[in-house]
């Protein structure tokens, strides 16, 4: 019998793809056009995209390597 490995960590990555929750969620924010936004754990993007379309700048920090360069 093999045991399951544990991952060396866990980084607790929720990926929101609902569109109307996140343009809810940036409705509730009151976000414009000349906004700066800081998007902390950006993941794959999907907040940030539709952040792109409403705010002047929007700065997208994420911890996770692989999902950096998918941002870029």
């Amino acid at each position: 019998m093999t045991k399951k490995k544990l991952p060396v960590r866990f980084t607790g990555q929720h990926f929101t793809i609902d569109k109307v929750l996140i343009q809810n969620a940036i409705k509730i924010a009151n976000i414009s056009s000349q906004d700066t936004v800081l998007d902390i754990g950006a993941g794959k993007g999907f907040l940030t995209v539709h952040l792109l379309k409403i705010a002047h700048n929007v700065v997208a920090i994420e911890n996770d390597t692989a999902l950096v360069e998918h941002l870029r």
